[in-house]
């Protein structure tokens, strides 16, 4: 089946950027592995209505809205490969499937890159974090020498390489470049969250993948929307 929209990573971002396209009544598919940045985390806070609520149930209210949606399709598997087909993309899965579609929006993620201390992968995103915001002290007092960790991080997959987007040097690692629409260096491929530039939070992944779901959306309905898009259509 060709889709109007595919994307590949269904947690915060991706799932945002799914339902507005699904509510324009468009084919749209969401690929996920089922294994968000944030799964090592047992409270997630800091995001609208949500605060100390479980990463993983915020995940699974949202599929189950999305799911409402008739024109929704959600495989949990993994995309290996992607690549241009004509005016559309081809995205290959773990499985040999290939499914086809228009656009394609990016939203799989980082891995955190840990150091090789004793330890700190066991607590990673219980006792050892990253972001006061998302996880903050519940009144425990913990006694500790000193503890300071920023991860150095990687995306997830290797598809935008494979697609050919440009990628810029964030402060911990690699980043997709995108412009204020959230659409990457290849016309048609729009990517959101912890891919790209900005702050590594739940709301602002979320607020991302709004932004890239509407865009895509408007150029689904407006056709090229920028001089690269014109090119790669003629």
């Amino acid at each position: 089946m060709r889709y109007d929209a595919l994307i590949v990573g269904g947690s915060y971002a991706g799932l945002s950027g799914a339902v507005q396209i699904a509510r324009s009544g468009r084919p749209v598919c969401v690929l996920d592995s089922g294994r968000p940045r944030n799964r090592f985390a047992s409270h997630s806070h800091g995001f609208f209505g949500q605060d100390r609520q479980s990463p993983r149930q915020m995940i699974a209210q949202a599929r189950a809205d999305l799911a409402q949606y008739p024109n929704v399709t959600m495989l949990d598997t993994l995309a290996a490969q992607a690549r241009r087909d004509g005016d559309a993309f081809a995205v290959t899965l773990a499985s040999g499937e290939t499914l086809h579609a228009r656009k394609l929006l990016l939203a799989y993620g980082v891995v955190d890159l840990l150091p090789d201390l004793p330890g700190v992968a066991e607590r990673w995103g219980q006792t050892v974090l990253h972001c006061p915001y998302c996880h903050g002290t519940d009144g425990r007092l913990i006694r500790v020498g000193a503890l300071f960790l920023a991860s150095r991080i990687r995306p997830a997959s290797d598809l935008a390489e494979q697609l050919g987007c440009t990628f810029v040097d964030g402060p911990q690692g690699p980043l997709i470049q995108t412009d204020a629409g959230k659409q990457t260096s290849v016309p048609g491929v729009y990517a959101a969250g912890d891919l790209t530039p900005g702050i590594g939070n739940a709301s602002m992944a979320a607020a991302d993948g709004v932004l890239a779901g509407a865009s895509l959306h408007q150029s689904l309905i407006f056709g090229p929307l920028s001089a690269l898009e014109r090119v790669a259509s003629a």
